[in-house]
């Protein structure tokens, strides 16, 4: 049933009787059509940089693709040793899948992560492999904000140790990390030093109402918290 007539394609001719080759041809054709390219980078640079990719760095991963006919890794490397990449730290908000990961590896939970973690998902609306159309799911924040009550709740069950899939330490945690200040908490769980507005948060929680709670609740209120809600 194959049509071997000539055939055009964004403007160009592709000869008939050529079988399989057409198909080939097709294929290159679109790849080099700068559509692709920018469409490619601009995810790319979303992912990495900004739900606002900014243009330059669009233009040079774009550049790239048409230079090395589409191979991911330089295109990626460019983006990695951008001057925006460096600025952009700590500017994009985790998607539930990566947060409930990143949580998990920060406190050392011991999963294989079975039910009820992905009921969690499912609540912040992310459960692996629902998404019903063919794009994945959004990589932006917008669309997850609507389900943070979720996240704080994931928090506060994972660092009271009360997900029965995840088990976790957070005294063992702690020790490890070199005491329960929020000086010496943060780094461990967002990367940097904590601001000042941040450890003050911290430090009246632990002398307020989370003073029952312990390292706990202080564990919980960093895994809920803004700073950690980024990367």
């Amino acid at each position: 049933m194959h049509d071997s007539g000539s055939k055009t394609v964004l403007g160009q001719v592709i000869a008939p009787g050529t079988g399989e080759a057409e198909l080939d041809a097709v294929i290159d054709i679109a790849c080099n059509h700068p559509s692709p390219a920018r469409h490619i980078a601009t995810k790319l640079v979303r992912r990495f940089v900004s739900d606002a990719p900014p243009p330059e760095l669009v233009d040079r991963v774009s550049a790239v693709f048409a230079a090395t006919s589409g191979e991911i890794k330089p295109m990626v490397r460019m983006i990695l040793t951008s001057d925006e990449f460096n600025a952009a730290r700590g500017a994009r908000f985790k998607r539930p899948f990566r947060y409930v990961v990143s949580a998990l590896r920060a406190v050392g939970a011991d999963t294989f992560g079975h039910e009820p973690l992905i009921g969690y998902l499912g609540r912040m609306g992310n459960a692996p492999f629902e998404h019903p159309a063919p794009d994945g799911y959004p990589d932006n924040a917008e669309p997850w904000l609507g389900t943070l009550l979720w996240r704080w709740n994931f928090a506060a069950a994972l660092s009271a140790n009360k997900i029965e899939s995840a088990p976790v330490s957070i005294d063992r945690l702690v020790a490890a990390i070199g005491g329960a200040e929020p000086a010496s908490l943060l780094p461990h769980f967002i990367g940097r030093s904590g601001t000042p507005d941040e450890l003050r948060a911290l430090k009246d929680f632990g002398d307020g109402v989370g003073k029952d709670q312990g390292s706990a609740g202080l564990v919980g209120l960093i895994l809920a918290s803004p700073a950690f809600q980024m990367y």
